[in-house]
């Protein structure tokens, strides 16, 4: 996916020492209307480990455009008893930084 960087990665370290940086890119969906085409934006939050995680906190920052690879992820959570959330996470493989 292409879009722009919503916010500031966040790196931090796992228990086992390996690095995780979190952030989210909006990405522009046009939608079929009955005046045309609209523009929506979906946000998607990204996971990178390890050296993606490193590059991804030094090099990449709110507001770059980027070009993300990676898989999908669906994760379920919520405490036990509790109605429970849904989330879509990308797992970052690669991402270029887009010259603006």
């Amino acid at each position: 996916m292409i879009g722009q960087i919503t916010d500031k990665p966040e790196l931090r370290y796992v228990p086992s020492g390996s690095p995780i940086c979190s952030f989210s890119i909006e990405v522009l969906r046009e939608k079929p209307s009955s005046t045309g085409t609209a523009e929506e934006f979906d946000v998607f939050p990204v996971i990178a480990w390890n050296d993606q995680a490193l590059y991804c906190s030094q090099s990449i920052e709110k507001g770059s455009w980027a070009y993300c690879e990676g898989s999908l992820q669906i994760r379920t959570f919520g405490e036990v008893g509790a109605q429970k959330k849904t989330t879509v996470e990308v797992i970052l493989k690669d991402i270029f930084r887009l010259q603006q």
